[in-house]
Order: structure tokens, then sequence, then C-alpha cells
């Protein structure tokens, strides 16, 4: 698929891509066009069209709508599997870098209207998955957006336990078991300080019912955390 901005088109062309997108990507067959541009239009790109409205609020709503599906998916494909640990997998499935991932296999982003800068949206496609399930939802509802999702998205050929074990967030797995075990847990920075050459180096602490449990240092707080959950972790199991 070609790097052009489909948004220079007339627009006849450009219900024709969205119409594409769409029926290829969900197999369903859009008639509601205007709703669709508002999913495709990023609130950068109003900056210069203030005419148009952006996607945020269908973003809210295909959010909701992902992660309601996915929890359905899991539920029935992972039947021994508990409470906590489907909580995990629907998390990591329904991460940004994960819809990101689903965008880019989709060949979304030429399709998006936003504005180019040396800056890359971090998020961009995975909002734009959201928002474009959620202008679906409006068109069709529930039943055929939940539908479309596991037939063309969640299907067979989606790779479940490679998205989840692909990039295991740790913290969040302590976390789950401290809820589980009715255990209070924080973490905490101990110290920050400087590398050799010159970045910064933080020093998180595992917090458990008062006690320290493990530290670890890294050059983000984030990055430290999840290597001293993952110390707590290993050491339970």
């Amino acid at each position: 698929m070609g790097s052009f901005f489909f948004w220079n088109l007339k627009k006849s062309d450009r219900e024709k891509q969205i119409n594409y997108l769409i029926q290829s990507n969900f197999g369903l067959k859009p008639k509601k066009f205007a709703l669709y541009e508002q999913a495709l239009t990023h609130k950068s790109y109003l900056n210069k069209n203030t005419d148009q409205v952006h996607n945020e609020r269908l973003e809210f709503l295909g959010d909701a709508v992902i992660s309601t599906v996915v929890a359905e998916v899991l539920f029935y494909r992972y039947p021994s599997k508990s409470e906590g640990e489907l909580t995990q997998m629907r998390a990591r499935i329904v991460s940004r870098d994960n819809l990101n991932l689903i965008g880019d296999k989709i060949g979304l982003e030429p399709f998006i209207n936003y504005q180019k800068t040396r800056n890359k949206f971090k998020s961009l496609m995975g909002n734009t998955v959201e928002s474009i399930v959620g202008a679906i939802f409006i068109e069709f509802g529930y039943n055929k957006t939940s539908e479309a999702l596991k037939k063309n998205i969640f299907n067979e050929q989606f790779n479940f336990e490679e998205v989840v074990t692909s990039n295991v967030d740790y913290k969040s797995q302590l976390i789950i078991q401290c809820q589980r075990n009715k255990q209070e847990i924080k973490f905490e920075q101990i110290e920050e300080s400087m590398s050799a050459s010159g970045k910064p180096i933080f020093t998180m602490a595992v917090i458990i019912d008062g006690v320290e449990k493990s530290r670890a240092d890294a050059p983000s707080k984030r990055k430290a955390e999840q290597m001293a959950a993952e110390v707590v972790l290993n050491e339970s199991n």
C-alpha cells in the first residue's frame, strides 16, 4: 500500500478508500463516511483544518468495545485461567503497543489525517484503531462489531500467547498477585543518581506489607520498577 495521502483525493475517491479500509479489514460495508472521516482525523490535523472534528471521543468508545470483545474471547479460549491471569492477558492485548502493531499490519497510517512533524505520535495508529472500532460500533451496533473483530482481528491466526509474552508487565502481575493475597504493595524511589555518561539512574524498591522485598537500578523509573517486580515474582515461584 502506498504512502500517499488519501485526504488529497477527491471526496468520492476518499469514500472509496474508506470503504476499502473497512471492508477489507473488518468485513463490513460502511455508509456513514463522515463518521469514519472523523475516526481517521487526529487532533493535530485540526491546527490547519478547524472545520473538522477529531477522533478522541470515538477512541474512548472503541477502547471500551475492544476491551469487552477481547475479554469475551479470552474467557472462552482459556477456561482454566484465573481472573488475574485473564486481566493481565487482556491488558497486554489491548495495550497501545499491540494496537499500534495491528494498525501497522492493516496498513492504516496512509488513511489517517494528521499533521506530520519530526516528532512522531507514539500511539497514532493504536488510537486510530480504537476510533475506527468506535465508528463501526455506532454504525453497526455491538453484535456486528464484535463479530467483525472476532472474525478479522482476534481470530485463530491471532497469536495470543506471543502477544502476551512478548512484553511481560511484571509490575502489573505482582500487583495482581498481592491483591489476590490481600497484601499492600507500593513502589518507592530510593535514589536518583548519575551514571558515568551523565545519564540519570533510578533506584526503585518494591515494598510489600511495609517490608522491602527487592530493589533495582535502571535509566527510567518504569524500567526499574519492572526489574524489581520481576525479582519478587521469580522468588515467589
